[in-house]
C-alpha cells in the first residue's frame, strides 16, 4: 500500500453551514456526485429518500449516497440550523462500511467531536489542516461503523464490560471513563466529580474489576486508536492528544503494552494486510497480554471475540 493511501481514505470537499433558513423553505429534489451529509444543530427537517421518509431532528444526522436524489423539508415549527459536508471516499473497505450505516446513523459523543472538528478545520487552504480535516471525518467514519456492527463493545451509552454485580460506584467510573477519555482526565478528576475519596475508589475499582482504573481508560483509549490507525495518516503527536495522552512516548508506551507492538509497526502490519502480503505471525505471542487482560475483565464472549478477530486479522494468524 502506498504511503498516502490512508490519507487519501476520503477527501472532504466543502463544509457548509446553514443557519438563515425560513419556515417556508425547502430544497427540491436534488443530487450530488459525492457523500452528502447533514447535523442539525437545530430544529428539524423531513428526508425523503426513495419511498422512505426520514425525520432529523438536532443532534442527528444524514448521510445520502451519491447519486440519490433527496429533497428536504424543514418543519413548521422548528427552524433549522445545520452543517453540510461534502466527501468522496476512496478506500472500498471503508465506503462499504458507510453504505451499511443506513441514511440516519446514530452519533455519540466522539463521532459529535470529530465532526465538530472537521467543520473547524474543513474550509481552510492549509494543507496540513485539510490533512486534519481528512483524518478527522475517516476516523468518524469508521468509529461510526464499529459503533453499530459492534454496539455492546463500542457504544458510549453502554458499558464494554458486563457490570453486572458490580457496586454503583464503579458503574459510575466507567460510564465516566467512556464518556470522556478523550479528554486528559485522571483519578483525582474523577474522584472529585464522584464525590468519593480517591483511594477509596481506586481500591473499590481494583476489587471489582481486577484492574486499576488507570488500565481500564487506557483500554479505552486504545480501541479507539485502533480505529484512527486504520484509516488515517495522522502523526503520532496528533494521534496521542485526540485521545487524551500527554506526551507521544506514553502513547506508543501505552499503545506496545496493550497492542504488543508500537503503533508505527501496527500500521505497517495494516498496509500490508491491504496489499495481501505474506506476514510472519506472531499473533499468539503478542495478543497474549491484551486478550489475557479482556478476558479477566469479563467481557462477554462476542465482545471478546470482536477484539481478537481484530488483532488476529491484523497479524494474519493461520
Amino acid at each position: 500500500m502506498d504511503n498516502d493511501i490512508q490519507s487519501k481514505s476520503v477527501t472532504l470537499l466543502f463544509v457548509h453551514v446553514s443557519q438563515n433558513i425560513q419556515v417556508s423553505w425547502s430544497f427540491k429534489e436534488h443530487s450530488h456526485d459525492c457523500f452528502h451529509m447533514y447535523f442539525f444543530d437545530k430544529g428539524a427537517a423531513m428526508f425523503e429518500i426513495g419511498n422512505e421518509k426520514h425525520l432529523i431532528e438536532s443532534g442527528c444526522c444524514m448521510i445520502v449516497p451519491p447519486g440519490f436524489m433527496h429533497p428536504m423539508l424543514p418543519m413548521d415549527t422548528k427552524l433549522p440550523v445545520f452543517r453540510e459536508l461534502f466527501f468522496t471516499i476512496n478506500n472500498n473497505k471503508l465506503k462499504e462500511s458507510v453504505l451499511q450505516l443506513g441514511y440516519s446513523p446514530a452519533m455519540d459523543c466522539v463521532a459529535v467531536t470529530l465532526f465538530d472538528n472537521i467543520c473547524k478545520l474543513g474550509n481552510t487552504r492549509i494543507d496540513q489542516m485539510q490533512n486534519y480535516a481528512n483524518d478527522f471525518l475517516a476516523a468518524m467514519l469508521s468509529h461510526m461503523h464499529m459503533s453499530i456492527e459492534t454496539p455492546d463493545v463500542l457504544s458510549l451509552n453502554k458499558q464494554q464490560i458486563n457490570t453486572d454485580g458490580y457496586s454503583n460506584i464503579t458503574k459510575s467510573v466507567i460510564v465516566y471513563i467512556e464518556k470522556y477519555y478523550m479528554k486528559r482526565i485522571s483519578i483525582d478528576e474523577i474522584a472529585e466529580i464522584l464525590s468519593y475519596n480517591k483511594s477509596y475508589l481506586c481500591t473499590l475499582f481494583k476489587k471489582e474489576t481486577g484492574i486499576t482504573i488507570n488500565d481500564y481508560l487506557n483500554l479505552i483509549r486504545i480501541n479507539e486508536m485502533t480505529h484512527f490507525l486504520s484509516f488515517t495518516n495522522m502523526t503520532i503527536a496528533t494521534l496521542c492528544h485526540t485521545c487524551g495522552f500527554q506526551s507521544a512516548s506514553h502513547f506508543n508506551r501505552t499503545f506496545k503494552q496493550f497492542m504488543g507492538v508500537s503503533p508505527s509497526v501496527y500500521k505497517m502490519k495494516l498496509a500490508e494486510q491491504e496489499n495481501g502480503e505474506s506476514k510472519n505471525s506472531n499473533y499468539s505471542e503478542i495478543s497474549s497480554k491484551l486478550l489475557t487482560l479482556l478476558e479477566q475483565l469479563g467481557i462477554s464472549q462476542e465482545s471478546f471475540s470482536v477484539w481478537q478477530n481484530r488483532v488476529k486479522y491484523i497479524f494474519h494468524d493461520s
